[in-house]
């Protein structure tokens, strides 16, 4: 196999990484076996016919299996050429491996190889490498216009051949190797892509997935020993979102600007006949106050805020967080987000049950006309109430029926909507109580 110049060569301003997949079940016996191969596509003087222009030489030697790399500048100055002396794992053993060949961005002499996700070796040259276009021929020495037709063939196995015109990091080339191996996939993913694939993983049909527009671009996600579940709610937290199954069966995703300054869906109170009749209960507590908060992405930034007001007020209360997703920026919002939200006291309330014999408001919520996320206002409130009026987003709900009594309660789940109000330009000003969205 072999990719053309113009589309297959390897440049090194930014260095270089190449990267597959092979598997032997014995060394080469008598020649060389080549994984990767680039050919000058200028004229050099070069004393060994058979190598002419070679810019880039990776195999296996003979006998032994070993990793062989050799390197060659234009005009046929070989300048690099390494020959492991003490081959193992890799030479034979009928496994498939992943290796990767990368050139150093910084001094362009530096080569590493990776052996399964891990840096194998790292061998530098004593100058920089110049390099101009070449051909790359993938398991084997083939340049036409040079007279080549085929040397040094692989007689094994390849897959998933992969070149970077620049040099990717250690962390992406492991990402790369535990993909193949059944481990982190998916690197780069938003939110609903990622939801969309574990969807499909346990079967769920396509029109029963509902999903806000993705916000986040996430890191991989291990799907070793985790279940669907798990794995979309962990996917919709990264995001800032919320993944929940609606009254028709259907898998539902909201973004975390879902809930941004929406017009209520019901309002609940005396006027209308559908005030709470039993069970309401408001309180404040320290429970949900966090005045440290802090944040980080793995193998990535850390950013810590702190609101020292509370701190004195109420002691240091810490709340430590991860988000597997590739946005610095998006990181120091998510923090910045839950220290204006979280640093004070708010109420809370607790325990709020209708009953909907004589609502038909109620019966539309019964009925689950409207659903998680929606806004929900309760009016016409008295004593022990700390306002007349709030206004909430529903969390979650539960009926409960008596048909014999021909009663129905409903209890709602609820969370103060004045946490995702947000600032808009033209329309409020920052410091009535509205805040920047993330």
């Amino acid at each position: 196999m072999t990719v053309e110049s113009g589309k297959g060569y390897m440049t090194i301003e930014n260095g270089f990484t190449i990267e597959c997949w092979f598997w032997r079940d014995a060394p080469p016996v008598t020649n060389y076996a080549v994984l990767l191969y680039q050919r000058t596509q200028s004229q050099p003087v070069w004393t060994v016919s058979t190598e002419i222009g070679r810019q880039l030489w990776f195999g296996f030697a003979p006998t032994t299996g070993a990793f062989h790399l050799s390197m060659g500048n234009e005009g046929g100055t070989n300048v690099f050429n390494w020959l492991d002396g003490s081959p193992t794992g890799y030479q034979g053993d009928s496994q498939w491996h992943h290796v990767a060949l990368s050139l150093d961005k910084l001094d362009l002499k530096t080569m590493r190889i990776y052996l399964d996700g891990n840096i194998y070796t790292t061998q530098a040259a004593a100058a920089p490498f110049d390099w101009s276009a070449g051909a790359m021929s993938i398991g084997g020495s083939f340049l036409p216009k040079r007279g080549v037709v085929g040397s040094y063939a692989w007689d094994k196995r390849l897959a998933y051949l992969a070149m970077f015109d620049e040099e990717i990091t250690a962390n992406r080339v492991l990402e790369h190797y535990t993909a193949g191996h059944g481990g982190t996939v998916y690197y780069g993913d938003d939110e609903v892509e990622r939801l969309n694939r574990i969807f499909g993983w346990a079967g769920i049909p396509e029109n029963q997935i509902i999903t806000d527009a993705a916000v986040s671009t996430l890191q991989g996600i291990d799907v070793t020993g985790t279940n669907a579940l798990t794995g979309s709610q962990e996917t919709a937290e990264y995001a800032g979102g919320y993944v929940f199954a609606n009254g028709q069966a259907a898998m539902v995703y909201h973004n975390r600007r879902h809930r941004y300054n929406k017009v209520y869906s019901m309002l609940a109170g005396e006027a209308n006949h559908s005030a709470p009749e039993v069970g309401i209960t408001f309180s404040t507590n320290q429970a949900f106050i966090f005045n440290d908060i802090r944040g980080d992405r793995p193998f990535g930034s850390q950013v810590r805020l702190i609101n020292v007001a509370s701190i004195e007020a109420h002691g240091r209360k810490v709340n430590t967080f991860t988000l597997k997703i590739t946005d610095p920026e998006e990181l120091k919002n998510a923090v910045s987000w839950l220290l204006e939200r979280y640093g004070e006291d708010r109420v809370r309330v607790s325990n709020v049950t209708f009953s909907c014999a004589t609502s038909y408001t109620l019966l539309d919520l019964a009925y689950a006309r409207i659903e998680v996320g929606d806004l929900f206002v309760i009016d016409d409130m008295t004593d022990p109430a700390p306002t007349s009026r709030m206004e909430f987003y529903i969390e979650g709900m539960s009926v409960d029926v008596d048909f014999l009594g021909r009663q129905w309660d409903v209890s709602l789940e609820l969370s103060p909507a004045e946490l995702s109000r947000v600032f808009q330009i033209g329309v409020s000003k920052l410091g009535a109580g509205d805040f920047l969205p993330y």
